[in-house]
């Protein structure tokens, strides 16, 4: 339904908002029940159709985490902090990866 209304009008905000939820919502399923390359498919989908979309970014990041792909992990953290400048999981998330690092200067900015 979401879309037939984005293909109907491109520009459908709203439309866009929603698919988004639905695909970030089926890429977190997808994930848990183990298919976590799905899972990513379904969160990159997400950002596709509304880049602005921050829990997609920060999806990403948590299963990028848990890759042990720190630096994808930031790269996603940082895209959702920049959507939502309160993000505080994001900028804890961010802190805790530099302090594993040894960065404690980074980590002390990000927490």
């Amino acid at each position: 339904m979401y879309q037939k209304a984005l293909k109907a009008d491109p520009t459908y905000k709203l439309a866009a908002e929603c698919l988004a939820i639905v695909l970030t919502d089926l890429g977190t399923s997808l994930k848990l029940a183990g298919n976590t390359q799905e899972g990513i498919q379904k969160y990159y989908e997400a950002v596709k159709i509304d880049p602005h979309y921050d829990p997609a970014y920060y999806n990403l990041g948590v299963v990028y985490s848990e890759m042990m792909q720190y630096d994808t992990t930031l790269n996603c953290y940082e895209k959702a902090a920049i959507e939502r400048p309160m993000y505080v999981e994001a900028y804890c998330n961010m802190g805790v990866i530099y302090k594993n690092r040894g960065d404690l200067e980074s980590a002390i900015a990000y927490v």
